[in-house]
């Protein structure tokens, strides 16, 4: 079942991978680490190059980033909370998230984009604070490229390691998503905690 998902996929090519990296990039509720990862280990399986996958992940990311700026910017407030809670965050969170945002601006994209918490409303609440684009665009810039070679390279050492354990291709899969899943929801469940703590009441 996981092999034949991971093989749709691939089927998809470029175009519909890059679409799943812009609705990660926009805010969207999707586990982003996964898509990258999966093309890492589609990228040590020789169907695309590397750079090629990253230049792809970052551009389409940074094209969802202004979509998610946008949201915010464009649709206002109205848009903002009815989206947060489409995305399962509360109107009081949204509230404290934007109090942080205004106390920290854009260290609160970086912050919320390495613990995958918050970054969607993160991103709307930027628009929403007219935070000027020469300032923002750049930050996105860098941000999302480090974060695309970041896990696009782990899912190429994943795929390698695995494959030298001489684990078959649906143990890769299954192995790679079980890792990324523990890792991460480790990983979100503590800085969860700990931003719960920080945000101000």
């Amino acid at each position: 079942m996981l092999e034949a998902w991971v093989s749709r996929l691939a089927a998809l090519g470029l175009w519909g991978v890059g679409l799943l990296f812009v609705i990660e990039g926009a805010g969207l509720p999707l586990p982003a680490e996964i898509p990258f990862v999966l093309s890492g280990a589609l990228a040590h399986a020789g169907r695309y190059p590397f750079w090629l996958l990253v230049l792809l992940a970052w551009v389409t990311t940074v094209i969802g980033n202004f979509a998610g700026y946008g949201v915010g910017y464009l649709g206002g407030r109205r848009l903002v909370e009815r989206m947060s809670s489409w995305a399962g965050v509360s109107a009081s969170r949204l509230e404290r998230l934007e109090s942080w945002f205004h106390r920290h601006g854009l260290r609160v994209l970086f912050f919320t984009r390495w613990i995958n918490w918050g970054f969607g409303q993160s991103l709307w609440l930027a628009g929403l604070a007219r935070v000027p684009l020469r300032r923002f665009a750049p930050f996105m810039l860098v941000l999302n490229l480090a974060w695309a070679i970041l896990w696009i390279g782990l899912g190429v050492s994943l795929a390698g390691l695995l494959g030298r354990l001489g684990v078959g291709r649906g143990g890769l899969v299954l192995s790679v998503l079980v890792a990324v899943v523990v890792v991460v929801g480790t990983y979100f469940v503590h800085r969860g905690l700990r931003s719960r703590k920080a945000l101000p009441e």
